[in-house]
């Protein structure tokens, strides 16, 4: 496993108040779309793609194509599948009551979530009134890897690109 750190154009980013009411046509919020992979590490010989977000969420992209992401309190996460329709389904949970088919989702959620979050501390203090409805967790929706670069795009609509010399585009709309 390779774990991977970035450190972002946006990194300063700090939504003003108008930024975090305003809503663009899409319906994501302004704020929503300043996320990105911050860190990540493919493990997907055995269960696929760990990430951390720039707000701090952590998030698995499993090998059969489900995801889970937890919020950034630590406390909640969606589960998301695709149903037959092509669209996500997404079901909420806590940490304390979930499913019992998802246990081992969970473990290695919170285990990637270990992994990756070596500053955590240091945001649970940043983080402390950041209030985060369920609609708003921004996820990995798909990924790639190339010869010299990953590919994200987040559910956010953000792609972001990751090359080999650790130079990196984010582009958002």
């Amino acid at each position: 496993m390779r774990k991977h750190s970035k450190e972002k154009l946006y990194n300063n980013y700090t939504p003003s108040s108008s930024t975090k009411k305003s809503e663009t046509q899409s319906g994501t919020s302004r704020a929503t779309s300043k996320i990105w992979v911050k860190k990540w590490v493919d493990y997907s010989s055995k269960y696929g793609l760990g990430y951390i977000l720039s707000n701090g969420a952590a998030g698995v992209f499993f090998n059969d194509s489900t995801k889970i992401i937890l919020d950034i309190k630590g406390q909640k996460f969606n589960y998301i599948e695709r149903g037959p329709d092509r669209q996500d389904i997404i079901q909420s949970h806590s940490l304390n009551d979930y499913p019992s088919e998802l246990q081992k989702k969970v473990t290695l959620l919170q285990h990637f979530r270990s992994y990756l979050d070596d500053d955590k501390k240091k945001k649970e203090n940043d983080q402390t009134n950041v209030v985060q409805s369920s609609k708003d967790h921004v996820y990995v929706k798909k990924w790639r890897r190339e010869k010299h670069a990953i590919l994200f795009r987040l559910s956010n609509k953000v792609v972001q690109v990751i090359f080999q010399d650790s130079t990196e585009i984010v582009l958002s709309s």
